[in-house]
């Protein structure tokens, strides 16, 4: 599609486009989103692929943090899921993690949804799972 700009600042479409929109209204604003979110993400899917290390880099890095603040009165920081994943957002909807007493509170249910989110497919006994979601986000009760 050709696109151009007149003197007022407003785009210009060629004559095929204005004849298309003219002869197919109802079609054109229904194809035009899913075409351009392929584009979209066709576009985005290599920078986000080169963003992965970056993504990881900055997981270990928080985990780091919460280690060197996690026996004092600092606030932990909310370390991603493995999948990059915030368990604070949706879908997750978890509560935060910035407390060693915010581990120690978390609801059975709470507790079993962190531990498969940092541990996809783990069966770790009910008793050592909150051990093992302390470790994966470099915290101490």
């Amino acid at each position: 599609m050709e696109v151009a700009v007149d003197a007022s600042g407003q785009w210009v479409m060629n004559s095929f486009d204005a004849a298309l929109r003219e002869n197919l209204p109802g079609a054109l604003p229904i194809a035009l989103p899913g075409a351009l979110d392929a584009a979209l993400e066709a576009a985005l899917a290599p920078i986000l692929q080169a963003l992965q290390p970056l993504a990881k880099l900055s997981r270990m890095v928080t985990i780091m943090h919460n280690q060197n603040c996690a026996t004092g009165d600092e606030v932990l920081e909310i370390v991603l899921l493995p999948s990059g994943q915030d368990p604070t957002k949706p879908p997750h909807n978890l509560p935060a993690l910035d407390s060693p007493r915010a581990i120690r509170d978390l609801s059975a249910a709470n507790r079993d949804m962190y531990y498969q989110g940092y541990y996809p497919g783990g069966h770790a006994r009910v008793d050592k799972r909150i051990e093992l979601i302390c470790i994966a986000i470099g915290s101490r009760l």
